[in-house]
């Protein structure tokens, strides 16, 4: 029976020698050298309690059975059996019947017969019942009873298996040639157990080594060696897991919103439409916040990504997605949660159109060591503005684990409900058909989700060490950190923005300034048309943002001030990107509800427009119409204003009050 009583006699383990318990003074325990220690003069202590409990050790419990149950009660069998042994203890009667008292029935007094004669007694009592045994195994249950109660008994009645490693006994050079063979897996071609197992009996053999066991055997003694390496499964799973760290996963401290940010790029899961028509995937860059789970900026490229793009996407973090010159505003309204006030007090370009997106200064950015990160443009943006740039380990995505859970969340949440969805791996892709969002509407649309979606939808993430079982939203755990931080970010400039986009070398035209086919003019530049700058090629420096050929900038050299270009088309003729960016939009579902019903009504406005896409789609294709230019031609009458109106018949039929058809021309 389990007791914390340290009986006289027993040994005790103090300064190296071993002594004997022999009784109290008082309030201190008195021990004497034991039989064959080295004879010395104090062969006899006294010591306090404090220190005779630090020699003697705590009272360890044997832990062959539980204390409690590990699901509910007892079983009714056990708790049953335990009446009856019970009763061959001390008497104590199963049900109350004999007496009123409750006196114990003759066959079970303890005052008047021995306990062989009761456990024999309790045998004819249960024969024939289910809980039917041997007197010989009521002796056992009965013994087992008295050590540990119920949960002895339990342990007795229904025996479980114990739990071990097949591994536990086998030669430990056989487990290191194991080991051996599947860690030169990782990077090898995946191959199944077969080739594993003929390798492990060769190096076994060459090392003389005998495993004189089937490969059934071996199999399970693999099976135990390799979980969690993915040996067998898919390749890049396996390099994967094999980056993952063999130590103990800490949570940093992060106290405030920018403090820890992550930085990354992907082959975005969705099939647009280029300029040329042709379909192509984009490539998704995003910048996130590890504090508040909150995407500072994102950056959609229909190329592979260059240091000039992340130091563009940088801009668009430091001064706020509404600063950012040339990019129309987002037009939903902003979370109630937010503060507001404060933000509009310290950041003059934000509104209620841009509230729903949180501004967050970047204090420290974490980014792969891929080119475009190593570039000296994004490591000299970052030092102007005075953020450190950390590199990842080669191959160790587990140094920004974050952002690289951020593109699940992004392909579970937004991109599988877009028409054009790719699967995210080639072996679920299904049939796809004819791509539908441009690379302008699906920045604007994604800005839509994580507005009215993502940003009010709770985390598993975001969780309060004083309530666990709460989840908050990002927006919620911004507005809490926000109030609690250490001071206030202050936000840049839209000038700091134009000043890191990439320069472009080009003259003043009396029409204004040709870049790529388009032509950009404004009031700004009277007075600077046709004059040479003081450079040694007389060329101006042209700021332009890289995939938004809306507008572009120069600055004025007596002033200093940036004179805003707008392309000179876009007065007279929607261009394709505005077009789509406007037309593939759709409306801003309300905030109001919970985060399903957001989410709902993003997906019903998704939906609706691509209905109609494909209607129109199937409408032009029936019509065998020949697609459209890019550059809309006017079509329909139009009024002809003829050189010499002197001579006009106001009869004729071609000149019908001065309309004309342009087919008959």
């Amino acid at each position: 029976m389990t007791t914390n009583l340290f009986a006289l006699g027993e040994i005790v383990e103090l300064n190296d020698r071993r002594w004997v318990f022999v009784g109290m003074d008082g309030t201190r325990a008195v021990i004497l050298q034991a039989a064959g220690e080295p004879h010395t003069d104090d062969n006899r202590m006294i010591l306090s309690l404090p220190a005779f409990y630090e020699a003697a050790g705590a009272s360890v419990r044997r832990a062959e059975f539980a204390v409690r149950p590990v699901n509910g009660d007892w079983p009714g069998d056990v708790t049953e059996m335990g009446k009856h042994l019970q009763e061959t203890i001390d008497g104590t009667p199963k049900s109350i019947k004999a007496s009123a008292a409750g006196a114990p029935w003759l066959e079970y007094d303890p005052t008047t017969t021995k306990a062989r004669d009761r456990v024999a007694a309790k045998a004819v009592e249960l024969a024939g019942t289910a809980l039917a045994t041997s007197e010989r195994s009521l002796w056992r249950l009965r013994a087992a009873y008295v050590e540990g109660g119920l949960a002895a008994l339990a342990g007795r009645m229904h025996p479980t298996t114990v739990q071990t490693l097949a591994t536990a006994h086998v030669n430990p050079d056989v487990l290191a040639i194991i080991d051996e063979v599947l860690r030169e897996q990782t990077n090898a071609p995946t191959a199944n157990q077969k080739k594993a197992i003929t390798q492990i009996r060769r190096r076994s053999s060459r090392a003389g080594i005998e495993i004189d066991v089937t490969d059934r055997t071996l199999r399970r003694w693999i099976a135990e060696r390799v979980a969690g390496r993915h040996t067998f499964g898919k390749a890049t799973t396996r390099r994967t897991a094999a980056n993952s760290p063999e130590r103990e996963f800490r949570t940093a401290l992060i106290l405030r919103p920018g403090q820890q940010v992550e930085i990354d790029s992907t082959p975005f899961d969705l099939l647009c439409r280029g300029t040329d028509g042709e379909p192509f995937r984009p490539t998704l860059t995003l910048m996130w916040d590890t504090a508040t789970a909150i995407p500072l900026a994102w950056a959609f490229h229909p190329v592979a990504n260059k240091g000039f793009d992340h130091a563009v996407l940088l801009a668009t973090a430091i001064v706020g997605r509404k600063a950012v010159p040339g990019q129309e505003a987002t037009l939903l309204a902003a979370s109630a949660v937010l503060p507001h006030e404060v933000m509009r007090e310290i950041n003059t370009w934000l509104d209620d159109d841009s509230l729903a997106l949180p501004y967050i200064w970047p204090e420290e950015i974490t980014a792969d060591g891929g080119m475009d990160f190593r570039s000296t443009v994004f490591a000299d943006a970052c030092l102007a503005y005075g953020i450190s740039l950390n590199l990842a380990a080669p191959g160790s995505p587990t140094d920004k684990p974050h952002v690289e859970r951020a593109f699940r969340t992004i392909r579970e949440g937004f991109t599988q409900y877009l028409a054009g969805y790719t699967g995210g791996d080639v072996s679920n892709r299904g049939t796809l058909d004819d791509p539908i969002w441009t690379l302008e509407a699906l920045d604007l649309l994604f800005a839509m989700w994580v507005s009215t979606v993502y940003l009010n939808t709770p985390s598993d993430a975001l969780r309060d060490p004083s309530r666990p079982d709460l989840t908050w939203t990002p927006n919620q755990w911004y507005a809490a950190m926000f109030r609690v931080s250490a001071g206030l970010p202050i936000p840049f400039s839209a000038e700091d923005c134009i000043a890191l986009m990439p320069v472009e070398k080009r003259t003043i035209q009396a029409d204004g300034i040709h870049i790529d086919n388009r032509v950009y003019d404004s009031r700004g530049l009277n007075g600077l048309r046709k004059l040479r700058s003081n450079s040694a090629d007389g060329k101006w420096e042209v700021r332009q943002h890289p995939y938004n050929p809306a507008a572009v900038w120069l600055r004025h050299p007596e002033s200093g001030e940036w004179i805003e270009c707008v392309d000179k088309s876009l007065s007279w003729v929607n261009a394709p990107f505005l077009t789509d960016a406007t037309a593939h939009r759709p409306d801003a579902p309300t905030r109001s509800g919970s985060p399903d019903a957001a989410q709902d009504a993003f997906i019903d406005h998704i939906e609706l427009y691509e209905k109609n896409a494909r209607r129109e789609a199937a409408r032009a294709h029936r019509a065998k119409t020949i697609p459209q230019p890019t550059v809309a031609i006017p079509s329909g009458p139009q009024v002809v204003v003829p050189d010499d109106a002197s001579g006009l018949d106001a009869d004729s039929p071609v000149f019908d009050l001065g309309l004309i058809d342009p087919e008959e021309i």
